[in-house]
């Protein structure tokens, strides 16, 4: 199980942000993902890092981590464009990105930076257009297809290296999955799923519950359902092997921006990594 980390774009700094990503190359973690947003969520006029322009900026303030994206969106730069970004992207960093793209989703965003939002149909197939450019420019690139309709699924099947569900849709994951699975056997072909997850790391079950109690805002329970990484290190560990049972082989975990000041980041890597990877290796 490959872990990785999403980084808090939203109402905070770059100096921040780097902080983060190079605490979590020191922790061992696999990789660090941004998020791709032109306002805040659900506050739109809440601050927000540009997502592109961040990640360039990580790849050279790290040196060995993974990067990655939990997803552009096709419609906020044209196909061949981005392309071309990934490709100068890996020449700034090396073999350390995963591109992940998406349709897109938010009505609103779009219209505030005066960008076009066609039907699903029309971004679906700028998404496949934005996916064959890259094969083109930069083939090396593992591509992830964030997304939970069918359509999108039948795309990550036929195309993607990654396929990603959206953590608003967690709770969804095992018939999502299943549905993916059938998409995956048609198209012949080996696509890997990555989950993304919230997580409430306490003492005890309880103590973690009781703080999840407290996040009354929706947004900040996204990915904490009863798949969300909620507990002490045994009951981390138990929900991490529900996602393996299911297929998932990469999970990036989402950490508040209140634990990250506490150190939450090192207290999973230190106490809770070490039992996630020894669960996935093979007994003697």
């Amino acid at each position: 199980m490959q872990v990785g980390l999403v980084l808090p774009l939203f109402s905070t700094s770059y100096a921040f942000v780097r902080d983060v990503a190079v605490r979590a190359e020191a922790s061992g973690y696999d990789d660090v993902w941004i998020s791709d947003h032109l306002q805040g969520i659900p506050d739109p006029s809440g601050s927000v890092l540009e997502g592109w322009t961040t990640l360039s900026a990580l790849a050279e303030a790290t040196e060995r981590i993974g990067l990655g994206s939990l997803v552009l969106s096709a419609t906020f730069r044209p196909p061949r464009v981005l392309a071309k970004m990934a490709q100068t992207l890996v020449e700034v960093a090396g073999p350390r990105l995963t591109l992940g793209l998406g349709a897109g989703w938010l009505e609103a965003e779009h219209r505030a930076f005066a960008l076009p939002f066609p039907s699903l149909r029309e971004r679906v197939a700028r998404l496949e257009e934005t996916v064959d450019a890259v094969r083109a420019l930069t083939p090396r690139v593992p591509v992830l297809l964030g997304g939970a309709s069918p359509v999108l699924r039948e795309l990550a099947a036929a195309k993607a290296d990654w396929w990603n569900a959206p953590a608003d849709r967690l709770d969804e994951l095992p018939a999502l999955v299943s549905s993916f699975a059938v998409a995956r056997g048609a198209a012949g072909r080996e696509v890997g799923i990555v989950s993304r997850v919230g997580l409430v790391l306490a003492d005890t079950v309880e103590a973690a519950e009781e703080r999840l109690a407290r996040r009354w805002s929706p947004w900040a329970r996204v990915g904490l359902g009863p798949l969300g990484l909620v507990g002490d290190g045994d009951e981390i560990v138990r929900r991490v092997e529900l996602h393996r049972a299911l297929g998932v082989t990469r999970m990036v975990v989402g950490i508040s921006v209140r634990d990250l000041e506490r150190g939450v980041l090192e207290r999973f890597a230190e106490d809770v990594l070490p039992l996630v990877r020894a669960a996935g290796k093979p007994s003697d």
